[in-house]
């Protein structure tokens, strides 16, 4: 091979170009040339020898390097078949003699006594014989210092007779010792008979090989030999607890052996003699006063035992107690939050200060252990003895036992160890929280013995379930942590690589040019590719890692954002370390909630969650890394329908796109399609666009719209939508505090590109908020028929787009019921102006229809019956029928004021005086308030009201339009305002129906849905009726019921505050300062408010805290005037007897307040709809707004509530004459006057009083007049 050949091959090593290759790099190479093994210590030494550093080898000493390593790899060779000639007795070792004669042979005239004296002091026993695996890296090396002369080898022979005749005899003595000592013979012959079980289970369970190969260290074969078992017993924990002590033990003298050996190879001896020696030591109780005797029992660990171990769980949780209490002093004594974490911190490491050497972590290993036997026994017995929490803690041990053999020094294994025994929160802080530090050096020292290294993948064995039928529950257990462990692994593996790896260094340098928010966005459309994905069932994973790979990079650029927030230097290690942790953490919150529920898991259960993981990890879902790198969430069971409805949802959007594209493609050939080809067809796009979608193709998704340039043609999905759901949930929040409509903003969160690759951002926004919403307290306190209101709203809107063909009518559709709840109380600005588009494109593909000879064909809705007990299913049922009732409304509407013949009816009504025509449509109110639909010649009378009432109402609206813009509008323009009237209206019951759903039994849905049909077969259209009847005056509306609410707001004060005067005392009440008054004043109404959403009518009673009225809330208040004025309609008398009151609701002031509120909303709504003998006009809605407005100042000046009640019920029912009255109205003004009387003499003269207060003498004097 030549010198260009050379070259040639360094560069394909230097694949990243860095101007070195590794040693790892070199073996490699070199064994694909030999076909055989290279030790690693070979290279290494041919490297230092060459380039005089260790690891890494540059360009020009690249060719010397590989001359070097050949010269030692031959001396390798032929000093082994020496060694083999010397080796007599076929033991595999060689006296010193012989060595002496090897070191003569191979080092030649060049040998000297120092390189030999060298090798002698490396030893642990200098006068033992030698293995080859000792000897043969001092072969192959340069020999240092003088060449020996004949007479220093001359002597060096007789000492070294001497020293292994002395090294025999000691041997012999040793023996001798051991055969006296019974006790150590019996636990060495137990031992023995343990290891040759496990080999044996090694050998049955994973085959001849995996025992041949075996290393003796796994503990995963540590497993019994019994028959299976279905509990775990107190025993079996404390065995497990045991086991883990002897693992980490055992590791740690195998530190002790690593650091105290100087020659390569004679670890596994000193490590055999270590045990052997500590367990003597043990056993005679004098580890204390000899553990420096141990070979490497002086050298240094990092840190101490309980330093990288930390306490036990119930000690450390004890700790984070009293830090908490030290963290709040500190902030009283106005600390700074990083001054807190210093303190802190350094407080924790002065109370874990300890000896930090191998023979204090050896003798802390030994207390630690009965630290957390008893920590263990003292749970167990708080539990009760619980089989659950031993199989909990037994499972926690289990994998503690895999995580001391997966780590391969000491340091990384307690660490992990330490972590895994105590519960672990999720990107905690590192100022307050000390097992985040651990965490984030546990990551470290797992990066830095990655570095260089190629992946490792999980092998592609998938778990046996006729094998695990045979296992017992507590085998299964057992799997299922080996399976969770292991899937961690390939985790963290895969993270580290993609991290440090070959792709590591672009995916970050790109996420660095992009901004924070850039980089947000940029995640949300990688988590819904990677949802994509996984939804796919895909077995790419070249696609899985290309996602996560992006996502690392731009996550580790927002980390490290994060972390220079407090720390004013971080390197890219750091900030490596910090995602490492993040996913540890996570990993450790999995594990967590896994092993809380191990003990409640049937076989099957356990059998199931097994082939989970194992199917998780054997095709590489990597779904922790994905949860850390792109915010994927896990959601439990019934937060998954809740996504599920929202999946559907978008489904039902991307269908009319997609539908939409179909048609135009295809043009004619699409009509005479059938159904089952044109649902074929929708199938393959489909596919299409999901294909797309999982690759991030977007601007191809454009070719799935429809014609050429129609993706650019349309309106953005932002302008036929709205706003995303989070920004109308904000705006709505602070229009419901200030009271003011505002817009919503003209610009989205992401730049358009079409809008079926729009859709992704709006669903990742979405869910978003839905996981939000999900994940909040208050969320989780409502009932769950409360929170599956959530669910039926998405579904609602996922119905709406599939009744509708158009895509812009099902987008401004579902839009528009996106906010249908703020409906009632005022659209904004932009929602009108798409009300009226809506209403337009209606119009438009109304009169398409009819000029292409198109028949209107009515919704058939073919779903089957929910079951019983389905309540979403009923009220989604019912909904259905109500949304298929509303479409037949405006295609009635639109068939009236389309229809040509009518011209002579709007000719006509255009002659009519104001006044007449709103007698006119009053009085076609009253007849068809009069019909019976059912009946034929009656549906005849109906439709020609219907159209005697739209040729007035288009008159009257064409009258308006003229008046408001000063043009002549169109014929469009009347019929589009028209229908956009009726939407309104619509949305308008749509919310009212949600407002009320929750007060529906199943059976009342059943009997609302049969209404709702029936209404269609009569072609009844209310809706349409209310629209054209109703008055036109209905700007005060809003005003109006704000009025409304005030005044009960202001009775409700005045009843809570009699329930805090009860509960202070009236003493105390009045020496409290004014403000603190008001803040437990507006705490309890807070609280009142929240029952009442919750519809918790038992918590309404219980925050009144015992208060109860003596009287029936309709004592005190009486019928408001609404009613008031139906009973004096149909009575002649003077005095009108009072209504009775249910018993239950007499017990609940604060529900019967507010049913008396929703009587009188729904007794205002239905006049200002004409809906009841008579119009509220609009100065009658002035008039009711000041009525209502002196009501509610008369009960904030009347003080107490029950005054405050009575004054707002008297004032609701006065009339002009002072008659009629309800029978009960005398007793109510007496207890005003009284109340007046009394409150006057309290404080003052009768005579101070009225010169205070003029009006007061006056208001009296009417009051007892009146009586």
């Amino acid at each position: 091979m030549g010198i260009q050949d050379l070259t040639a091959l360094f560069n394909n090593l230097d694949t990243a170009c860095k101007g070195f290759v590794t040693n790892e790099q070199i073996v490699g190479f070199y064994q694909s040339i030999y076909l055989a093994p290279v030790a690693i210590e070979h290279v290494d030494g041919a490297i230092q020898a060459v380039c005089g550093t260790l690891g890494t080898v540059t360009r020009p000493h690249f060719i010397d390097v590989l001359e070097e390593l050949e010269r030692r790899r031959s001396i390798d060779e032929q000093s082994y078949w020496d060694f083999q000639a010397l080796d007599y007795n076929g033991t595999n070792r060689i006296c010193l003699k012989d060595a002496f004669l090897l070191f003569r042979e191979f080092h030649q005239e060049r040998f000297s006594m120092f390189t030999w004296q060298k090798f002698l002091e490396s030893r642990t026993f200098p006068g033992a014989d030698v293995y080859f695996d000792e000897i043969r890296f001092w072969l192959c090396g340069y020999p240092q210092g003088e060449p020996a002369s004949l007479e220093q080898i001359t002597k060096e022979e007789a000492r070294l007779e001497r020293i292994q005749g002395q090294h025999g005899l000691e041997g012999y003595n040793a023996y001798k010792v051991l055969q006296d000592d019974g006790n150590e013979t019996q636990e060495y012959q137990d031992e023995m008979q343990h290891h040759i079980k496990r080999r044996m289970n090694k050998w049955k369970k994973q085959g001849l090989e995996a025992m041949l190969f075996d290393d003796g260290m796994e503990v995963e074969d540590l497993e019994s030999l019994d028959a299976s078992k279905d509990h775990v017993t107190l025993s079996d924990l404390m065995d497990a607890l045991e086991t883990k002590y002897d693992l980490l033990r055992e590791k740690l003298l195998l530190e002790m052996a690593n650091l105290s050996s100087a020659v390569e190879g004679d670890q596994s001896e000193i490590f055999r003699e270590l045990c052997k020696k500590e367990r003597q030591l043990r056993r005679t109780g004098t580890l204390g006063t000899e553990v420096n005797s141990l070979s490497g029992a002086r050298m240094s660990l990092p840190y101490s035992l309980f330093g990288m171990m930390g306490n036990v769980r119930t000690k450390d949780r004890k700790q984070k107690e009293e830090a908490e209490k030290r963290i709040k002093d500190l902030e009283m004594q106005g600390h700074f939050k990083d001054e807190i974490g210093k303190i802190i911190m350094a407080e924790y490491r002065e109370a874990l200060d300890d000896d930090s050497t191998c023979g204090g972590a050896l003798l802390a290993i030994n207390s630690r252990y009965q630290e957390e036997k008893e920590a263990i026994l003292s749970v167990i017995k708080n539990k009760g003895g619980q089989t659950g929490t031993i199989t909990m803690e037994t499972s926690r041990l289990s994998r503690q036992h895999l995580l001391i053999t997966e780590e391969a020094d000491f340091h990384p294994c307690a660490l992990a160890v330490g972590l895994a025994e105590r519960p672990q929160g999720y990107k905690t802080s590192r100022l307050t929280d000390w097992d985040r530090v651990r965490c984030e050096s546990l990551a470290k020292l797992r990066l830095l013995a990655k570095k260089g290294r190629k992946q490792i993948k999980s092998p592609h064995m998938y778990a046996d379930t006729d094998q695990m039928e045979e296992m017992g529950v507590v085998d299964l257990q057992k799997k299922l942590v080996v399976e969770l462990v292991e899937k961690h692994k390939y985790e963290r593996e895969a993270a580290i690589y993609m991290l440090q790896g070959r792709d590591s260094e672009n995916s970050k340098v790109v996420a660095k040019s992009m901004t924070q928010g850039e980089r947000n966005k940029l995640l949300k459309t990688l988590r819904n590719r990677h949802t994509n994905w996984k939804n796919s069932r895909s077995e790419d994973n070249q696609v899985l890692y290309t996602i996560l790979q992006e996502g690392i990079g731009l996550y580790y650029e927002n980390r490290k954002v994060d972390l220079q927030e407090s720390q004013s230097k971080v390197s890219e290690d750091d900030t490596n370390e910090a995602v490492l942790a993040d996913l540890q953490q996570r990993q450790e919150g999995e594990f967590q909630l896994v092993v809380e529920d191990i003990a409640l898991k049937s076989k099957e259960g356990l059998m199931k969650l097994i082939c989970i993981n194992n199917k998780q990890r054997v095709e590489e879902h990597l779904d922790n890394v994905a949860f850390v790198v792109l915010g994927t969430v896990e959601l439990s069971e019934g937060d998954r329908e809740f996504v599920k409805a929202l999946e559907e949802k978008y489904d039902a959007l991307r269908d009319r796109v997609l539908y939409m594209g179909l048609k135009d493609d295809m043009k004619g050939e699409w009509k005479r399609m059938t159904e089952k080809e044109k649902r074929k067809e929708l199938k393959d796009r489909r596919k299409q666009e999901k294909k797309l979608r999982g690759a991030g193709n977007v601007e191809e998704m454009g070719d799935l719209i429809g014609l050429k340039h129609k993706a650019k043609m349309l309106p953005t999905l932002r302008k036929l939508m709205g706003e995303e759901r989070g920004e109308f949930e904000a705006r709505f929040t602070k229009q419901k505090t200030s009271g003011q409509i505002l817009d919503e903003s003209s610009k989205g969160s992401y730049e358009p590109v079409n809008v079926l690759a729009d859709l992704i951002p709006r669903y990742d926004e979405e869910l978003d908020v839905l996981v939000m919403w999900l994940n909040k307290p208050e969320t989780k306190s409502l009932s769950i028929k409360q929170q599956r209101i959530k669910i039926l709203q998405l579904k609602l809107e996922a119905l709406a787009a599939e009744m509708e063909e158009d895509f812009e009518v099902a987008a401004m559709f579902v839009g528009l019921l996106e906010r249908v709840l703020s409906s009632p109380s005022g659209r904004h600005a932009t929602d009108n102006v798409r009300q009226r588009d809506l209403a337009k494109r209606r119009t438009q593909l109304r009169s398409q229809r009819l000029q292409q000879n198109q028949v209107y064909e009515k919704q058939m809705i073919t779903a089957l019956d929910p079951t019983h007990g389905d309540t979403t299913g009923w009220q989604l049922c019912y909904l259905r029928e109500v949304l298929a009732r509303q479409e037949g409304e405006r295609e009635h509407l639109l068939q009236f004021l389309q229809d040509d013949s009518m011209d002579d009816l709007r000719e006509a009504a255009a002659m009519m005086a104001e006044s007449e025509t709103k007698a006119r449509l009053a009085e076609l109110h009253t007849k068809r308030r009069r019909l019976d639909l059912s009946n034929q010649d009656d549906q005849e009378e109906y439709t020609s009201i219907l159209e005697e009432a739209v040729a007035i109402r288009y008159v009257c609206k064409k009258q308006q339009i003229q008046k408001e813009t000063r043009r002549e509008p169109t014929k469009d323009d009347v019929t589009v305002s028209i229908l956009k009237d009726l939407q309104e209206e619509q949305d308008n019951e749509i919310a009212a129906i949600l407002e009320n759903l929750l007060n529906l039994s199943e059976e009342d849905l059943r009997d609302l849905r049969t209404e709702e049909r029936e209404k269609r077969e009569n072609r009844a259209v209310p809706n349409v009726l209310i629209v054209l009847t109703q008055s036109e005056s209905k700007t005060h509306q809003q005003e109006l019921l704000t009025a409304l609410q005030h005044k009960y707001e202001s009775v409700q004060a005045a009843l809570l505050t009699e329930t805090l005067i009860h509960k202070h005392g009236e003493a105390a009440w009045n020496k409290m300062a004014d403000k603190e008054k008001q803040q437990q004043l507006r705490a309890l109404t807070q609280e009142v408010e929240l029952l009442r959403r919750e519809g918790n009518n038992v918590g309404l009673i219980e925050v009144l805290e015992g208060f109860h009225l003596d009287k029936t809330f309709s004592s005190i208040m009486g019928v408001h005037r609404f009613l008031f004025l139906e009973l004096v309609r149909d009575t002649e008398e003077d005095w009108i007897p009072e209504p009775t009151e249910e018993e239950q609701i007499m017990k609940n002031p604060l529900l019967n307040l507010w049913l008396r509120f929703e009587s009188e909303k729904k007794n205002i709504l239905q006049k200002l709809k004409g809906l009841d003998e008579e119009y509220m006009g609009e100065q009658d809605q002035l008039i009711c707004i000041v009525r209502l407005t002196r009501e509610t100042l008369l009960s904030q000046n009347s003080g107490r509530f029950l005054v405050s009640a009575t004054v707002v019920g008297l004032a609701e029912r006065q009339m002009e004459e002072g008659k009629p009255r309800m029978t009960g109205d005398k007793a109510r003004y007496e207890r005003v006057a009284r109340h007046k009387m009394s409150s006057t003499t309290k404080k003052t003269s009768y005579r101070d009083q009225v010169s205070r207060e003029p009006g007061l003498l006056a208001q009296m004097n009417a009051v007892m007049e009146l009586l």
